[in-house]
């Protein structure tokens, strides 16, 4: 029930000219219980079960707004077949209409359409109350809807099953008991399979392709079903939630067609994450290996500028040998080579030649160096998922 407080009342105990001359056409107490109801209407929609003592400040309220000198300690509620003609009286002053037989057949066909877009309890609640808003029809209570709707998912689920039961392979359906009926120490149990990577190392990566492996032919299946049973995105992930939700127990108390549709959806889904995960792994592995070369080119370029600066003193007296008098014309090279090692390390040479002439540290070709001595590690890490991708394309 609504719960006015002075603002309230004065707005939804306020009437028009034709409420106000329906209420004075009764008794002054009949009047004053069609203006209290009437106010709840025009609040909630709804008719409410009272008692007098419940409503008195309301009732005090349009007593002396409308009709004085009435007590409101001594009045009694209307009988039922009296409020029944009041109610009515107030579904016409609203236009509005009650809910019937002629109303729940049109709200069932409805939500039946409806259940082919999403099958969350939640949503058909919503479309059923906005689907009786429209059409200005009194909401009938919370367990008559509840069962209408449970009626509906029923009839769906007997209508996907069928469709899932007519198509579905002997192996597709050994796959899905089997699942059910697994051993808790296989690592493609249910609750094994259900379990997301902790973390994008090799072992659950592994452990997550054999997952997708697993789940190829039903998936496979799923690709024709799902559209030939008219299911949306939305049915599928909610249908694939309640696997996660319910216990393995209670899906073996389930009826078989409900648990193997219910678990054929969580395949179709959890196979499309393991996809999401896998190439989430690939593309952050493949980062960070691309990040540790760069960090690996900005130390060697860092150290060759270090190691060419503080070379620059010794670079400089080999270049004297060239003008150093002391040395015949007819000196041998190697004399003079042997000299300049002694004055620089021959591993130094190259960089100290190219910081001569400004040439640039040549990150790219040692980032494909680094590559090569890390390809052991990317062959581990990244080539199985790289062809569970290729074949997931191929398919």
């Amino acid at each position: 029930m609504p719960v006015f407080n002075e603002a309230d009342r004065s707005l939804y105990f306020d009437m028009s000219p034709v409420e106000m001359a329906s209420a004075q056409a009764r008794t002054h107490a009949l009047g004053m219980f069609q203006t209290l109801e009437l106010g709840y209407f025009k609040a909630k929609r709804q008719f409410f079960t009272f008692q007098v003592i419940d409503v008195q400040v309301d009732l005090r309220h349009i007593a002396d707004r409308h009709f004085w000198g009435i007590d409101t300690k001594e009045l009694q509620l209307p009988v039922a077949k009296t409020r029944a003609r009041i109610r009515q009286n107030i579904l016409a002053l609203c236009a509005y209409q009650a809910f019937d037989s002629t109303a729940a057949a049109e709200l069932t066909s409805k939500l039946l359409r409806t259940a082919a877009i999403s099958t969350k309890p939640i949503y058909l609640l919503r479309e059923a109350l906005h689907h009786l808003e429209t059409l200005r029809i009194v909401a009938p209570s919370y367990s008559t809807l509840q069962d209408l709707i449970g009626a509906v998912l029923e009839r769906e689920n007997a209508r996907v099953t069928k469709i899932m039961d007519e198509h579905m392979s002997a192996d597709v359906r050994k796959t899905l008991d089997d699942l059910l009926q697994g051993d808790d120490d296989d690592m493609l149990t249910l609750s094994a399979i259900k379990r997301e990577p902790k973390s994008f190392g090799n072992k659950e990566l592994r452990q997550e392709v054999e997952r997708r492996q697993f789940f190829s032919a039903t998936h496979q299946f799923a690709l024709t079903f799902v559209p030939r049973a008219g299911l949306s995105n939305e049915s599928v992930k909610y249908y694939a939630s309640l696997v996660q939700f319910y216990t393995r127990y209670k899906l073996r108390r389930m009826a078989s067609p409900s648990a193997r549709l219910f678990l054929l959806c969580f395949c179709f889904h959890r196979y499309r994450q393991i996809n999401d995960n896998l190439l989430e792994a690939f593309i952050y592995l493949v980062g960070q290996f691309d990040k540790h070369a760069k960090i690996a080119a900005n130390d060697a370029m860092h150290l060759a500028t270090s190691e060419a600066s503080t070379n620059l003193l010794a670079a400089g007296e080999v270049l004297g040998l060239f003008v150093d008098e002391s040395i015949a014309d007819d000196c041998p090279f190697s004399t003079v080579k042997a000299r300049a090692f002694e004055l620089l390390d021959p591993k130094a040479f190259p960089f100290v030649a190219d910081y001569l002439r400004d040439v640039n540290f040549d990150r790219v070709a040692f980032e494909w160096s680094y590559f090569a001595k890390l390809s052991r590690a990317i062959k581990r890490n990244l080539r199985h998922l790289f062809n569970s991708r290729v074949r997931s394309s191929r398919t």
